[in-house]
């Protein structure tokens, strides 16, 4: 066999499977040397775990970007992939970029743009500073679009790294917008796209362009989903108009009136020095609290995030109505732009679906999905309960179109509503909710570790995380979530006496909570005569990483410890640990 065929196979062993860890080189910062010698039929014998030669790297510094923003970020948006061709090339190759992130934080996601002819099994990787630390294949993909890779175990980055995120196209048509980068590359919030590079694993032909070399400035559309770290910030100076309790417009047309204000003064502590007044505050004995608190990294502390809740790992999703149109007690209706759900028992599990998700059956399972659309004007719920028992809404990545939120008129109305606030027995668990200007609207059932975030207005919205409208038929439980609203009107929790109801049989415990106008609205007032009932608010965890209040007015209002069987305990502030008082 002659040498030239023997390297080629070496190259095809080396970077072609997915399993190959360690410190290799290939994606040092400038990748190939930039000098006359380095043409572009150069092998990339940088590739090869036991090259003797290693990539010279480039010597200008690489500045990352100034965005000191906290929402989560991708780098490309359809404005970029409307520029994207195909390419001709039929070779198996490697395409990827160089991002430098401005803060610290974790990738979740490994990404790459499709279009038509891109075929065979891709694989992605991620490099930390010329290691790669992760890899994965990408399944159930879809003829064209983005294609996400959810990552079991997500990587944590500091400020500045050097990061390389690539796929594989095994049969080449990637997608490709030569001359796209900036000679200063491109900044997407946090994070700073500085170059691209690709390389052939048949040929062993390499190329790595970068913004240094002053011609390598094509963009593959490879991306990654980026969580900043969150970090305390002051409250703004400038006041919302009103910390009034009132509600998202969120019910059918049926629907009742507007919440109205209880008719008591607000009572609330806005002293995270104030020395503690009760027993010891809750902890969590398997993760100590970091400095600062629970807030700005809730796994931290065994709190729910975006490495925890949503769709599990390694889980295949169909689309519907993409790729399939009804399946076992459900059926997608084109006309309305929903899946309904229909019979009894029906396991609903593995699908991403471009609508609401109708549940009209008792005992329905949904599980494992993700439900994404443009929400738009009216009522637009991810997942809508009517007259239903035995509801599990498990494992769900639940949005509109922005993974940031706020200002949005294309949000979702809300995450999941029980839309006449008479079904019994459901569970809500373990969902990923965010774009949304209600994540979980429903008066009695189970909310528990669930990830509810970066919540949405289309400008006459109230936007709450959780919202109880009144009391219920049955107990309600909300636990072990982390729910954090980012603007400042409205709550993370918010119990309202609406609906000709009062607010009765509640337990909100063990809860990482923050922002809104308050914290938590707490059910006081007296509707009709008959005062809340059975309020327990314990253990829960009330973080200032938005106002220095937790709620831009507070962390509580509308509290009523006379009320019969109030319990108001062991509530602490998020960055001290002292006990919140309630008076």
């Amino acid at each position: 066999m002659g040498r030239s065929r023997r390297r080629r196979i070496l190259l095809l062993a080396v970077v072609g499977v997915a399993t190959v860890g360690g410190a290799i080189t290939p994606f040092a910062i400038g990748g190939l040397s930039n000098d006359a010698s380095a043409g572009a039929g150069q092998r990339d014998t940088a590739a090869v775990t036991h090259a003797s030669t290693q990539p010279k790297a480039v010597t200008a510094p690489v500045r990352s970007c100034t965005s000191s923003s906290t929402r989560p970020a991708t780098l490309w948006n359809a404005a970029d992939t409307a520029k994207a061709s195909t390419s001709t090339t039929s070779t198996r190759t490697v395409l990827g970029v160089t991002i430098v992130p401005s803060r610290a934080g974790t990738i979740t996601g490994l990404a790459f743009w499709k279009t038509n002819g891109n075929t065979g099994t891709h694989t992605a990787s991620l490099w930390v500073n010329g290691k790669r630390v992760v890899s994965g294949t990408f399944t159930r993909e879809t003829a064209s679009g983005w294609q996400w890779l959810k990552l079991a175990h997500p990587v944590s980055v500091t400020a500045g790294q050097i990061l390389r995120a690539a796929y594989t196209a095994p049969h080449g048509h990637f997608s490709v917008a030569r001359g796209f980068f900036p000679a200063g590359g491109t900044c997407r919030g946090p994070l700073k796209a500085v170059g691209s590079f690709w390389w052939s694993e048949v040929s062993g032909q390499a190329s790595s362009h970068h913004r240094q070399d002053g011609s390598g400035r094509t963009n593959y559309f490879v991306d990654v989903r980026f969580a900043p770290s969150i970090t305390s910030s002051p409250s703004p100076t400038k006041k919302p108009t009103s910390p009034s309790p009132s509600q998202a417009s969120t019910s059918p047309s049926a629907s009742p009136t507007s919440p109205k204000p209880p008719v008591t003064t607000p009572s609330i502590s806005a002293k995270p020095t104030q020395s503690p007044t009760s027993s010891s505050p809750p902890s969590d004995p398997t993760h100590s609290t970091p400095a600062g608190g629970c807030g700005s990294s809730p796994a931290a502390c065994g709190f729910p995030d975006g490495s925890s809740a949503g769709v599990s790992a390694g889980v295949e999703l169909v689309d519907v109505p993409g790729q399939v149109r009804s399946g076992p007690g459900w059926s997608w209706n084109g006309s309305d732009g929903t899946v309904e759900v229909s019979r009894a028992g029906t396991v609903f599990s593995g699908y991403r679906v471009a609508g609401t998700v109708d549940i009209t059956a008792d005992n329905v399972v949904v599980k494992d999905c993700v439900v994404s659309f443009k929400g738009g004007g009216g009522n637009n719920f991810g997942l809508s309960l009517r007259h239903v028992s035995g509801t599990t809404i498990s494992h769900c990545d639940i949005s509109g179109p922005r993974p940031e939120g706020g200002s949005d008129t294309d949000r979702l109305t809300a995450g999941i509503k029980d839309i006449y606030f008479d079904s019994v027995n459901t569970t809500i668990t373990a969902n990923n909710i965010y774009d949304a200007a209600c994540g979980v609207h429903m008066n009695s059932g189970v909310v528990t570790d669930n990830y509810i975030h970066n919540l949405a207005s289309n400008g006459e919205d109230h936007s709450n995380a959780v919202l109880s409208s009144a009391g219920g038929s049955q107990p309600m439980t909300i636990s072990h979530n982390t729910l954090l609203n980012q603007l400042d009107q409205n709550s993370a929790i918010a119990l309202y006496e609406d609906n000709a109801g009062f607010q009765h049989d509640k337990t909100i415990t063990n809860n990482l909570l923050a922002g809104g106008g308050y914290t938590l609205y707490a059910a006081g007032g007296d509707h009709g005569g008959r005062p809340p009932a059975n309020i327990h608010i314990t253990n829960n965890r009330f973080a200032t990483i938005y106002h220095s209040k937790s709620g831009y007015y507070g962390p509580l209002a509308y509290y009523d410890n006379t009320a019969p069987g109030a319990i108001f305990t062991n509530n602490v502030w998020d960055n001290t640990s002292r006990v919140l008082d309630r008076s």
